[in-house]
């Protein structure tokens, strides 16, 4: 995902500075910043604790390093062993997995091979960090996602209905701007009586799933589409009913045990 005015851009696999539409190309890095293909790249030497320098990146129109690349990780590699003092490295913040416990990944050179390893710390341990942005976009017609499928298959966009528009945000809402009909994870609602767009597909649990004179229905599909159903938000002032991420976060399904034989949480989209 990407962070606060930034927006992924499939051309180079990286965050760009704006949002889920086209912009003019810029291929140089600001001040200070090191390029490495089209990506720019800024070590901070001066500590801070996790939510600090993911701030202070996103303040710069960046992202905390998250090592997605080979050539990524070499760099970070050629940063820590360039600052080593001694045998001691000292690791930096990235943006690897989600914070747990506590703990917020690290990436530092082992001191059995020399190469990087992430490891988890305390969120609030003070740490020097990497920002990277893209060095800029070039104008492509495909960098355009005009339908909400090929909108919500970039990271870092999501749909919103009542716009017809790919807008840069994370599961919850846009960064920039309202929607009261967001899509993130995936481009279906509920009730077929709702008023979304064509855009999005429907699950009508008692239309299909729950529908007993209907073949294929049974109580195992009728339970698992109550579940996928109870995802969204009871709030229908919209004509559109959204995903609600403080019942069910990150795409996940949160099925309900005590009905039927459910042994597997439900993924709508990795």
């Amino acid at each position: 995902m990407c962070p606060n005015h930034l927006v992924w851009n499939p051309e180079i696999q990286e965050c760009g500075r704006d949002g889920c539409e086209p912009q003019e190309a810029s291929d140089s890095c600001p001040l200070a910043w090191l390029q490495n293909k089209m990506v720019c790249y800024l070590y901070v030497g001066g500590a801070q604790n996790f939510t600090q320098a993911r701030v202070s990146c996103e303040g710069q129109y960046s992202m905390l390093v998250n090592l997605a690349t080979k050539s990524e990780r070499a760099f970070a590699i050629s940063i820590l062993r360039s600052r080593a003092v001694g045998e001691r490295s000292f690791g930096i913040w990235t943006e690897t997995w989600y914070k747990e416990d506590g703990k917020c990944p690290l990436v530092n050179l082992s001191s059995i091979d020399g190469n990087a390893h992430i490891y988890k710390d305390d969120c609030f341990s003070l740490s020097p960090y990497i920002c990277k942005r893209s060095a800029g976009t070039r104008l492509l017609s495909k960098l355009l996602y005009s339908t909400c499928r090929s909108c919500t298959e970039q990271p870092g966009c999501g749909w919103c209905d009542h716009k017809q528009r790919c807008l840069p945000g994370h599961e919850s809402q846009p960064w920039r701007e309202q929607c009261w009909t967001w899509f993130y994870h995936d481009c279906f609602s509920v009730d077929t009586h709702m008023g979304c767009s064509s855009q999005i597909e429907y699950i009508g649990c008692d239309y299909r799933q729950c529908n007993s004179t209907i073949r294929y229905s049974n109580d195992e599909l009728c339970h698992r589409c109550r579940d996928v159903e109870a995802c969204f938000s009871d709030d229908i002032s919209y004509s559109c009913r959204q995903w609600d991420m403080r019942k069910c976060p990150n795409g996940l399904v949160r099925p309900v045990y005590n009905h039927g034989n459910q042994a597997l949480d439900t993924t709508l989209q990795t």
